[in-house]
């Protein structure tokens, strides 16, 4: 008995097209890239398994291509598929819908024949990791909720209240560290015999004489005009009087750097820059200029066009996939 149902996945691969008399037409078809304008997103390029349940067109071509393989005659062959297109539409009258390896399902749904292609067929092999795209979004500017507050005036010598945490400062550490370390020695002489023979009255001067000698034990705290005095040295502000205002100019602009969001066509990615720089003749070849990236990461990215405009590299991505369907293409974008 003669193998219909593969001769069918066979002839659709080679032709695209098969009509089934009496049920329908199927077409194997390839769809590039398209944007759903509503939806923001870019489907990928793909394969499609379509049916045609009003089309009735002759089945000559694909009785030749059964003779051909079998090598059988024409009639023969003419009668095979008459027996299998019999028991097609039988099984979908029982059971109201029957099923072709690799194609799909065949059903009646309102006294009209549907059908849902298997998304497991070799057919649809080519879609596999193709997943949709979301449409780049638009450049924006991150303007913080502080940048946006204006700046008021201030008085020089006014203490600004700001809540800070209070710190424990190094000299207080140090302090503190010394103190221990003393403390511990003094434990550690007085179980000993030695202790006897200390002169605690020269320990004692000596240790005062550290004390005296630090930097924040030989001064005093400072007053107001004197911290006054030495932010005017150290800022090259001249002289004023304590009552004099300063009005420091209100800026509304943004702090944030000017960045651009640069939208790249990406053809390949690997972890090897060698195997990144292998496919570049082929691509070439094709046309394109193509560039091997590295944002300092652990990947090499092969680029085939960088654009700043967003509807520039959606059009250069939609006529990528039109004309080099061989290709999987995809975006990356990134601030630079």
């Amino acid at each position: 008995m003669l193998d219909i149902q593969r001769c069918i996945v066979t002839f659709l691969e080679q032709q695209h097209e098969l009509s089934l008399p009496g049920i329908g037409l199927i077409r194997y078809t390839y769809q590039p890239a398209e944007v759903l304008r509503y939806t923001r997103r870019i489907l990928p390029p793909r394969y499609k398994i379509e049916f045609f349940p009003d089309v009735d067109k002759s089945a000559d071509d694909f009785v030749q291509f059964l003779s051909k393989t079998f090598q059988i005659a024409q009639s023969e062959a003419q009668e095979s598929f008459a027996n299998f297109l019999s028991k097609c539409k039988e099984e979908l009258a029982a059971h109201q819908s029957f099923y072709l390896s690799q194609l799909g399902t065949f059903r009646y749904v309102d006294n009209k024949i549907v059908f849902e292609e298997d998304k497991e067929s070799r057919l649809l092999s080519y879609n596999l990791g193709n997943k949709d795209v979301q449409l780049p979004p638009p450049p924006t500017q991150f303007i913080s909720e502080e940048s946006k507050k204006p700046v008021s005036s201030v008085t020089v010598g006014s203490q600004p209240k700001v809540k800070r945490q209070r710190a424990i400062p190094l000299f207080v550490k140090i302090g503190l560290s010394l103190a221990g370390v003393i403390l511990i020695v003094f434990f550690l002489l007085a179980q000993t015999n030695l202790s006897e023979n200390i002169d605690w009255a020269k320990i004692r001067g000596t240790v005062e004489g550290w004390i005296s000698a630090l930097p924040w034990t030989s001064r005093t705290n400072p007053s107001i005009e004197e911290l006054r005095r030495e932010n005017r040295e150290a800022l090259a502000i001249p002289a004023k009087s304590a009552d004099t205002v300063v009005s420091v100019p209100t800026d509304t602009t943004s702090k944030v750097p000017s960045r651009q969001l640069v939208y790249y066509i990406i053809a390949g990615s690997y972890k090897n820059r060698a195997n990144a720089e292998h496919g570049l003749a082929s691509l070439r070849q094709l046309g394109f200029n193509p560039k091997v990236l590295n944002f300092n990461d652990t990947l090499f990215r092969v680029s085939l066009a960088s654009f700043v405009d967003r509807q520039k590299a959606v059009n250069e991505y939609i006529q990528i996939t039109q004309q080099h369907p061989e290709l999987k293409i995809w975006f990356y974008s990134r601030y630079e």
